[in-house]
């Protein structure tokens, strides 16, 4: 009974992917800030998520739309410290980017600018969602990290120097 329910728990999993250098500063805080960068009053922040189950492709750090997937993956693996994802609940952030308009005022182009550009990146708009807070670690059910050879592994909690290094100059470019 109990490995059935884990199963059925990660099934409706939806997962915040990052790097290295970003998740040490959501481990410090304990929390998943909204994203302020570009919102324009009235609109407001909100927490993003995926369902897709292998990468967010709009997560990438890096530019480069025209090339496949898995090498973007494996140039921001290797570029920002390691791919890394945090699970959650749907239900923490149920909705869906229609809802966009409505719940965080953001201007019917700048959504339909987010829906382009993903697909551009190879994004399925249907995957994301999102909650209008901050979402703090006790609700978090998974933290994974990605091996780089295509498969995610529970994180130990053992950040390596190496994702750290060059933090800064990441933030500064």
């Amino acid at each position: 009974m109990r490995k059935h329910t884990k199963k059925r728990r990660l099934d409706n999993t939806i997962w915040h992917y990052t790097v290295g250098w970003k998740l040490a500063s959501i481990l410090n805080t304990r929390t998943i800030f909204r994203t302020i960068v570009g919102i324009v009053p009235p609109e407001k922040p909100v927490t993003w998520f995926s369902r897709n189950r292998i990468w967010e492709p709009t997560a990438s750090k890096m530019s480069g739309n025209d090339l496949p997937k898995e090498f973007r993956m494996q140039a921001n693996h290797a570029a920002y410290g390691r791919l890394f994802r945090i699970g959650i609940q749907e239900r923490h952030a149920p909705y869906e980017i229609q809802d966009l308009r409505r719940i965080a005022h953001t201007n019917r182009h700048t959504v339909e600018d987010l829906i382009r550009s993903g697909i551009r990146m190879g994004a399925n708009p249907e995957d994301w969602r999102f909650a209008p807070k901050n979402i703090s670690s006790k609700i978090w059910i998974a933290i994974e990290v990605w091996d780089g050879k295509g498969r995610w592994l529970p994180f130990d909690g053992e950040m390596p120097k190496s994702d750290l290094i060059g933090t800064r100059d990441l933030i500064a470019q």
